[in-house]
C-alpha cells in the first residue's frame, strides 16, 4: 500500500511515551502520574513522576528527572510529599522505597537502598504513620555464596522466593516484619480505615498457576509485640484486587462471577463484615464487568467501581453492595478510560482524575479532571497536560460497527480506516481482521499505540482494519465470557469472520485481499483463522498458540489454558484441546503468514511458534510464504524499542506484500 502522511510511522510508535498511575491527594487539589517510554533503549526503563493542579487545565509539570526508574507513586496523607518507589540507588536495580516533597528538591531514601530485593507493592495508613509493604527476604551470606558462584539449582516448587509482609515507621524509620507463616506468600493487602489493622491475602506458592488454588484471607494488629493473624476465610481463587476494609466493616473484592470458575466475568462481592459469616453481595458480572475498584475512604464507606459495558465505560459510587450513582461515563462511542482516581472531599463532593484518549476524535491520552457535589455525575472538564502532541491528526476515521453473529448474538467491534481511500471508491479496501488478547480483553476506542496493537498504523497505510468484540471477552458479562470455557477457536472464531461478513455485505471490503493480525490470544485467532479458511491471505500471528496440550503443560498459567483448550495431556478423558489446536490442521494452508515471539515468553511458550512454523513448512501449500522471527531476552509483552520497531516494520510489510 502507498504510505499516506502519517504520524503513525513504526520508529514513531516503538519512541513513544506511556501515562499511567493516576493519583490525587487527599484534599483533591493535585494529582500525580507517570510518564515512562513504552520500550527501552537501554538496559532498563525509566520513568519520570509528573504532577498537576486539578481544575488548572495545562498546569502538569515534570517533577523528577527521568534518569532513573520512579514508579508506583502516590501521595502521603499529609499531601506535601510523595512516597514511590525507585532504582535510584543503583540504575536497573531492586526497587526500594523513596519520599519526595512535592516541591521537588532531592529524593530520600526511606528503606533498602543497599538490598538485593525488590519491594512488590506497598500501601500508606490513613493516618500516615506507616507503609505497609511486601518483600522477599534477603538472601543469607551462605545463599549469597552460591548465587555468587552460579550454584542456583532451581527445585520446582520451592518456596523460597515468596513476599513477606512489612512494616514501615515514619517515627522511628525503622522496618519489622509481621508474625505471618513462613510457608505462605502475601499476594495483596489494605489497610482498615482505623490504620489498626491490616487485611492481607496468601497463596501456597508465588508463581502465577497457584493464583487458581485456594487463597486464604487473613486480618492482622499493628501493635507492638508478637501479634499473630487471625485466619478470616478463604477464597476458591485468587480474588481480582486486594481487599478493601471499608469504615462500615464491610469487606469488598472483585473475584470471577462465580469465584469457582476458572473462566468468567468479573463482579463485585461486598462482604456485611470481617467474620464472612454471611453470604456476600454480588453486583456486576450478569451483563456488564467490574474492573477495578478504589475505597472512597468515606465513614459511610462508599467505594467507586470502573465497568465495562460493551465498549463503553463508566464509574459507578458504590454503597453496601448497592449501586449509589453514576459518577462518571466515557462520551457515548467517543472515548476510552485508560486510567483513574477519585477522592471525596469533606464537603461531600468528589474529585475525579483520568487518562482518557479517543480514537474518534483522535486525541491522544491525557490527564482531564473534574469535580461535582456527591450524588452528581462529573464531567471530565479540564485538560491538565499535553502529552503524545507527535500523534497529531492522521488521515484515517474510526467508528462503531454492530452486527449479528451467524446464530444470532449481538456483536459490536471497531471499525478503522483511510478518511479518504486512494485505493479506489469509498468501497472495496483491502481489509484486516485485527484481533485483540486475552481473550478475556475488549477492543475500546483507545487513540494509543503499541507494539501489540496496529490499528491505526495499518488504517494510514490505507487498508480497513476490523477489531471485533469476540466471545469469550470483556463486557458483556458472565455467558459473553464463559463462552471462552474450552471454547476457544469456536464461536469467538465465527464471531470475528462475521465482522468480516458484515463489512463485505456492506461493500467495505475487497473481497480478494484479507488478512488476519494479532497478539497473544489475537495470535491464536489468528492460527486459527489461516487454518480454518483459504479466504485469508495473510496472517501475522503474535505470541499466539498453536498447540493448546502444550500450552497448558509448558505455560505459567496451566489452569487457564488447560480451562481454554478444553483439558490438559494429565487430564483423565477430555481432548477437546486437540480439536482447539491450529496445529492440527495445518495441512494445506493458503495464506502467507508472519510469526513473531518472544524467545523469552512464559505466557505463551516460543515452542508454540516453532512447532506451528515446522508444520507450515512441511504440509501448506505454499511453504516458502511463511517465516518466523525470535526476539532474544522478550517475554511475552516485549520491552526493547529496537525489538519493538522491527515487529512494526515486519507487519507493514507483510500485508504490502500480500495484500
Amino acid at each position: 500500500m502507498n504510505d499516506l502522511q502519517t504520524p503513525w510511522t513504526p520508529e514513531k510508535i516503538a519512541a513513544c511515551d506511556v501515562l499511567q498511575g493516576v493519583k490525587l491527594s487527599s484534599d483533591g487539589e493535585k494529582v500525580l502520574y507517570l510518564v515512562k517510554p513504552a520500550y527501552k533503549t537501554g538496559e532498563h526503563f525509566t520513568s519520570a513522576l509528573w504532577v498537576a493542579d486539578t481544575g488548572n487545565a495545562g498546569s502538569s509539570r515534570q517533577l523528577t528527572s527521568g534518569l532513573f526508574n520512579d514508579d508506583d507513586a502516590v501521595f502521603h496523607p499529609d499531601g506535601k510529599t510523595i512516597i514511590f518507589l525507585s532504582d535510584r540507588h543503583k540504575a536497573g536495580g531492586p526497587a526500594q522505597l523513596y519520599a519526595i516533597s512535592l516541591t521537588g528538591g532531592e529524593a530520600i531514601p526511606l528503606w533498602g537502598r543497599n538490598n538485593k530485593r525488590s519491594i512488590s507493592m506497598f500501601d500508606i495508613s490513613p493516618d500516615g504513620r506507616f507503609i505497609a509493604f511486601s518483600s522477599e527476604d534477603e538472601l543469607t551470606p551462605e545463599e549469597d555464596r552460591k548465587e555468587d558462584e552460579g550454584d542456583d539449582a532451581k527445585v520446582f516448587g520451592d518456596l523460597k522466593s515468596h513476599n513477606r509482609l512489612r512494616l514501615y515507621s515514619f517515627a522511628s524509620e525503622d522496618v519489622r516484619t509481621l508474625q505471618i507463616p513462613k510457608e505462605t506468600h502475601v499476594h495483596s493487602f489494605g489497610w482498615k480505615s482505623d490504620s489498626k489493622e491490616l487485611l492481607f491475602t496468601t497463596m501456597a506458592h508465588s508463581t502465577l498457576e497457584f493464583q487458581e488454588e485456594e487463597t486464604a484471607l487473613w486480618r492482622i494488629s499493628i501493635a507492638r509485640g508478637d501479634i499473630r493473624p487471625h485466619r478470616v476465610g478463604s477464597y476458591p481463587r485468587c480474588p481480582d484486587s486486594q481487599p478493601i476494609w471499608t469504615a462500615t466493616e464491610e469487606i469488598i473484592e472483585m473475584q470471577n462471577f462465580e469465584p469457582e470458575k476458572i473462566i468468567d466475568a468479573i463482579a463485585l462481592f461486598t462482604h456485611a463484615s470481617v467474620s464472612f459469616t454471611e453470604p456476600p453481595i454480588r453486583l456486576y458480572g450478569e451483563t456488564e464487568d467490574a474492573f477495578s475498584v478504589i475505597d472512597l475512604q468515606s465513614d459511610d464507606g462508599l467505594v467507586a467501581v470502573a465497568v465495562a459495558h460493551g465498549i463503553e465505560t463508566r464509574i459507578d459510587v458504590v454503597k453496601g453492595g448497592r449501586v449509589n450513582y453514576t459518577l462518571f461515563r466515557t462520551k457515548v462511542e467517543q472515548e476510552a478510560l485508560d486510567d483513574w482516581d477519585a477522592k471525596r472531599l469533606d464537603d461531600g463532593s468528589l474529585v475525579l482524575a483520568v487518562i482518557k484518549s479517543s480514537a474518534i476524535m483522535q486525541e491522544p491520552p491525557n490527564v482531564w479532571t473534574g469535580r461535582a457535589p456527591g450524588g452528581q455525575t462529573i464531567t471530565v472538564d479540564s485538560k491538565l497536560s499535553s502529552h503524545s502532541k507527535w500523534l497529531g491528526k492522521a488521515p484515517i476515521e474510526t467508528s462503531v460497527m454492530r452486527w449479528k453473529a451467524e446464530d444470532g448474538t449481538d456483536l459490536e467491534g471497531i471499525v478503522t480506516g483511510p478518511a479518504n481511500p486512494t485505493s479506489g471508491p469509498s468501497a472495496g479496501l483491502p481489509t484486516i481482521l485485527l484481533v485483540h488478547g486475552g481473550p478475556y480483553w475488549r477492543t475500546v476506542l483507545r487513540y494509543a499505540p503499541r507494539v501489540t496493537t496496529w490499528d491505526q498504523m495499518l488504517a494510514s497505510q490505507g487498508y480497513l482494519i476490523l477489531n471485533p468484540n469476540y466471545r469469550g471477552g470483556q463486557g458483556r458479562g458472565s455467558a459473553f465470557a464463559r463462552a471462552a470455557n474450552g471454547g476457544v477457536g469456536t464461536v469467538d472464531w465465527t464471531d470475528c469472520l462475521s465482522m468480516l461478513d458484515e463489512a463485505i455485505r456492506r461493500g467495505l471490503t475487497d473481497t480478494t485481499r484479507t488478512g488476519i493480525g494479532g497478539w497473544s490470544q489475537g495470535g491464536f485467532m489468528t492460527a486459527c483463522g489461516v487454518t480454518n479458511t483459504t479466504r485469508l491471505k495473510a496472517g501475522v500471528m503474535g505470541a499466539g498458540v498453536s498447540d493448546w496440550g502444550m500450552m497448558a503443560a509448558q505455560s505459567d498459567s496451566p489452569d487457564i489454558e488447560a480451562a481454554l483448550g478444553g483439558g490438559a495431556p494429565w487430564s483423565q478423558g477430555s481432548r477437546g484441546y486437540l480439536d482447539r489446536s491450529p496445529i492440527q490442521r495445518v495441512k494445506d494452508v493458503e495464506s502467507a503468514v508472519l510469526i513473531l515471539h518472544g524467545e523469552n515468553d512464559e505466557r505463551v511458550p516460543v515452542s508454540q511458534a516453532i512447532s506451528f512454523m515446522r508444520g507450515l513448512r512441511r504440509l501448506s501449500h505454499h511453504p516458502e510464504r511463511h517465516e518466523l522471527v525470535i526476539y532474544p531476552r522478550e517475554g511475552h509483552l516485549f520491552t526493547e524499542r529496537k525489538h519493538a520497531e522491527d515487529v512494526l516494520k515486519r507487519v507493514v510489510e507483510h500485508f504490502s506484500v500480500w495484500l
